[in-house]
């Protein structure tokens, strides 16, 4: 940079892409939440009523992959198991990476933008007493958590539709041996 102009500038212009990475993280995090709200009603077979999905948001994302899991390990077919584990993988992975996105202080480290905590506990974890330095997230981290988050949304749409296609065939085959069946 030739003044301090150019590099107030470079900084500034470094600072915007950090927000624009977090805030695209965080806003795909979230619609991967909205959506798993939707992939464990499916999954479940649950009768949709007006009420079911504001129940289900109201769980912590992290319960919600829990319970992903757990019906995974019943599921008979190895491809819909295993769909439905690396759907419930991903979505922890994009997480992972909106945490660090949502609880970080951005800071310039030689004209990049770097995360690091300023949490205690989660300092003294990524502290290096040797050379007295934190660890500092690079944005890529957070990039990476993007890419994540797009795909494992196609992969949502498909989880869902396999599971809204075996709930109808479940309908069909049983709608007419209920209880009150003749």
């Amino acid at each position: 940079m030739s003044n301090k102009s150019d590099a107030s500038s470079a900084e500034t212009d470094e600072i915007k892409r950090a927000y624009a990475i977090v805030g695209e993280l965080v806003m795909l995090a979230s619609a991967l939440d909205n959506q798993m709200n939707v992939v464990c009603i499916t999954a479940l077979g649950l009768d949709k009523t007006p009420m079911l999905e504001p129940v289900v948001a109201s769980l912590d994302s992290a319960r919600k992959v829990e319970i992903l899991k757990a019906l995974a390990q019943k599921i008979s077919s190895p491809s819909w198991k295993k769909s439905l584990v690396d759907y419930a993988k991903a979505v922890e992975k994009v997480n992972r990476a909106r945490n660090v996105a949502a609880h970080s202080l951005l800071e310039i480290d030689r004209g990049k933008a770097v995360l690091t905590s300023t949490a205690a506990a989660k300092l003294f974890k990524s502290i290096d007493l040797q050379k007295k330095t934190v660890e500092k997230v690079a944005l890529s981290h957070l990039e990476d958590g993007i890419r994540i988050a797009e795909t494992t949304l196609h992969t949502g749409e498909n989880v869902i539709a396999n599971f809204e296609k075996a709930d109808a065939e479940f309908k069909r085959r049983f709608r007419d041996k209920g209880p009150l069946a003749g």
